[in-house]
């Protein structure tokens, strides 16, 4: 039955039948109405509890966030000592190299600032033994 035939039949029904169906028809609506509120409540107790465990969530990530820094700054802090501590190690090996080469040319400037003849390392010379000669 359709919804016109059944608003054209209760026209047929007596007056207080009529009512009846009306008032049983609103507090079904009202009763709908309620199971709705209560869902709205229970969806103000879930909104609120995801809320909070937004937070939770929010305040962990950002605790393991900063945790994430501090370790990687930590490496990052090692890693560039290590180099650090490796180039002053090799800087300190070529020291004794360094000094010589600076004696070396103080020494040649003293000669060419007295006009001498400077002699210059001859590089074939440390190839050649004395053997080699005869």
């Amino acid at each position: 039955m359709t919804e016109h035939e059944q608003a054209l039949a209760e026209l047929d029904l007596p007056f207080h039948e009529r009512q009846r169906l009306l008032q049983e028809r609103e507090q079904a609506k009202q009763a709908v109405e309620r199971g709705r509120n209560l869902t709205d409540s229970e969806m103000q107790f879930w909104d609120s509890h995801f809320e909070q465990r937004m937070g939770e969530q929010y305040d962990f990530i950002t605790e393991l966030m900063i945790e994430m820094v501090v370790h990687m700054r930590e490496e990052f802090a090692d890693a560039i000592d290590s180099a650090m501590a490796t180039l002053r190690a090799e800087i300190n090996a070529r020291v004794p190299e360094i000094e010589a080469l600076r004696c070396e040319i103080t020494k040649r400037a003293v000669l060419e600032d007295a006009g001498n003849v400077v002699e210059l390392p001859n590089p074939l010379r440390a190839q050649h033994t004395s053997s080699d000669v005869a």
